[in-house]
């Protein structure tokens, strides 16, 4: 599916719009609620090495897969007065709990934009300077601060947006999904070459050098495993046919 900009996704029903006034006013009672009774608490974060993944539970009994590479914090004494709030750096999967009786929000801060949900599933993605957002199940309402739109998302969709260009994308995943890697691999179809050797930076922190760059457009199909170097160096090769050879923290390819 062809990926639309913001100009053009605002005429579909699912976007909500709103006065650039009454958003800002609702930031800032949000915020102002949460600094009221949250500020003061100690500030938990919790970090993931290269390869590493870890599974956390939050406050609320929500739970979060935090990826390789990613780290997200919290304040430690959540209450039934302000919403619940964390930041995100790198890539996550949230299963969130619905507080019915209070109906407080959970929000994901990242560099980018905020993620609003009640009681959902989705994948929250932020490295290279950009936040994507893939909503699995429930309802998921994305907060652009640069725009006065607010996008709320249909399970499936797949969001990209970024500070820097300031459009957002909505994208139909084929048959992979963002969230593949809670299996313990990436699962990348007919991705180009620079793509998968992006997702390995993300993953193992290796820069990359190609001697020929005509194999960066190149696509292939292939399963990068989280915590095995070997097997994906293997795969790596296995799959593209060249030789891939490390040296320090550079993978150099011909």
């Amino acid at each position: 599916q062809k990926p639309s900009t913001l100009a053009v996704v605002t005429k579909r029903k699912k976007w909500r719009l709103a006065l650039g006034v009454a958003a800002s006013v609702r930031k800032l009672l949000t915020l102002g609620v949460w600094l009221f009774y949250e500020l003061r608490a100690p500030l938990i974060t919790v970090q993931t090495a290269f390869a590493e993944q870890q599974t956390l539970i939050l406050p609320d009994s929500s739970v979060v897969e935090l990826n390789a590479n990613s780290s997200i914090s919290y304040r430690d004494n959540w209450t039934n007065k302000a919403h619940r709030v964390v930041w995100l750096t790198g890539e996550a999967f949230f299963h969130v709990t619905k507080k019915h009786q209070t109906g407080q929000k959970f929000c994901v801060l990242t560099d980018d934009l905020t993620v609003e949900v009640l009681g959902t599933s989705f994948n929250v993605n932020t490295h290279h300077e950009q936040t994507k957002v893939f909503l699995e199940e429930g309802k998921v309402n994305l907060n652009f601060d640069t725009f006065s739109e607010d996008m709320l998302m249909e399970p499936g969709e797949l969001v990209t947006y970024s500070q820097k260009t300031k459009k957002a994308l909505i994208l139909t995943p084929k048959s992979e999904e963002p969230s593949s890697w809670r299996d313990g691999f990436v699962f990348l179809e007919n991705a180009e070459f620079s793509d998968i050797l992006q997702k390995i930076n993300e993953i193992y922190g290796l820069t990359y050098k190609v001697v020929d760059q005509a194999h960066l457009t190149r696509k292939f199909t292939l399963a990068i495993p989280i915590d095995n170097y070997d097997t994906m160096l293997s795969a790596l090769q296995e799959i593209t046919g060249l030789t891939v050879k490390r040296t320090d923290t550079q993978l150099v390819i011909e």
